[in-house]
């Protein structure tokens, strides 16, 4: 069944894969799908992994689209003059959920949050949907723990929601594993914040010459990711958890099995995502470049770029399915500025590069990484 189609029976649904601080990329995207064109719904099923988790909070009318870009803003910036928030990001992204959220949610909302359960006892990662949340904060840890990167929002693998070890739910490979949908609907329209066809996995994996062995500690080089400050942050959270030898040997396996999905992920593109950046509108930079934002928080005026793409995919997205009434245009603008300051990193380099450099820094304690 077509989208319009859909939409017209009442059975249209949206899912957003994870986007890191390619969020904006989401509230362009949400600024023409909801807000001018009524596409999305508060009331219509969805599903998001990782920060596509943490855009429902706006899809399903909790928190509108102007509060939850002032409040990434003033995240953004703290992280982009804090090691990208290496090791502290878990932490704050509840924070700004518990800061964003009014006191009193309603809980009826069709939203389906995805979070990645490890691999144990020779099973792979599962990709699960968690819905029927118990109350305001059961909606937080949902979101905070979708939104867990293994080694890089804390120390460990996983982190902890309802009784289970769980982490990112954008990071179990492709489909589903990257970009959930809902159940139960006639047609999905699919948000993916990456270009098409990139391997993620081994862009991060192939220069830092992981191997599954030593994946446990050095998995966390995936932070190297556009972070030039962030080499001592790196190094010092692989000593104080390589002391731990009874966390790492029981994250052994899982870790090679999250790196073993990550490494098969093939970012989306036409016939398996509906929205995504370069499909009809040219990156404002490289793909590699764009890539790094997902780890490490772009300036305010790249910020600025990467909504108006968003803006722009689902605007032709909108008017190829038949959702752009007669005459009507888009309505640009921008993400609103925060007034919190936090001193910024350079101008990032390719991506390539950074991790060659991360790769160094950990070569230099491969015997310690190696313990």
């Amino acid at each position: 069944m077509s989208a319009l189609a859909a939409a017209q029976a009442g059975n249209l649904g949206v899912g957003f894969s994870g986007a890191g601080f390619l969020i904006y990329f989401y509230f362009g995207v949400v600024d023409v799908l909801q807000r001018q064109l009524g596409v999305i719904k508060p009331d219509m099923p969805m599903a998001g992994a990782s920060s596509g988790a943490l855009i429902l909070l706006t899809t399903t009318g909790i928190v509108p689209l102007d509060a939850m870009i002032h409040e990434t803003d003033g995240l953004a910036a703290y992280c982009r003059g804090n090691g990208a928030c290496m090791g502290t990001l878990e932490g704050r992204i509840r924070s700004l959920a518990e800061h964003v959220l009014p006191a009193s949610i309603p809980l009826d909302r069709n939203a389906h949050v995805a979070v990645t359960i490890p691999a144990r006892g020779g099973a792979g990662p599962q990709t699960r949907l968690v819905t029927n949340f118990s109350g305001r904060q059961d909606l937080i840890d949902a979101g905070v723990a979708s939104c867990y990167i293994p080694y890089f929002a804390g120390s460990r693998l996983t982190t902890s929601f309802r009784g289970e070890q769980v982490y990112d739910g954008s990071f179990n490979g492709n489909g589903q594993g990257w970009l959930p949908c809902p159940p139960g609907v006639a047609h999905c329209v699919r948000v993916s914040s990456m270009p098409a066809g990139l391997r993620l996995g081994e862009l991060l994996r192939s220069p830092l010459r992981l191997d599954q062995k030593a994946d446990t500690i050095r998995a966390a080089a995936i932070a190297a990711t556009a972070l030039p400050n962030a080499a001592g942050a790196t190094i010092s959270m692989a000593t104080t958890y390589a002391a731990n030898n009874g966390a790492l040997q029981d994250d052994t396996a899982a870790a090679g099995a999250f790196l073993s999905a990550m490494q098969q992920l093939v970012t989306p593109g036409e016939g398996e995502a509906d929205v995504f950046p370069g499909r009809r509108h040219p990156l404002p930079t490289t793909d590699f470049i764009w890539a790094s934002w997902l780890a490490s928080a772009a300036e305010p005026a790249q910020n600025k770029a990467i909504f108006e793409l968003g803006q722009k995919e689902a605007w032709s997205w909108a008017e190829e399915n038949g959702f752009v009434p007669a005459g009507k245009t888009l309505a640009f603008g921008a993400p609103s500025s925060s007034s919190a300051a936090a001193p910024s990193l350079a101008p990032l380099p390719a991506v390539s590069a950074v991790i060659e450099a991360g790769a160094k820094a950990f070569n230099g304690h491969r015997l310690l990484l190696r313990k």
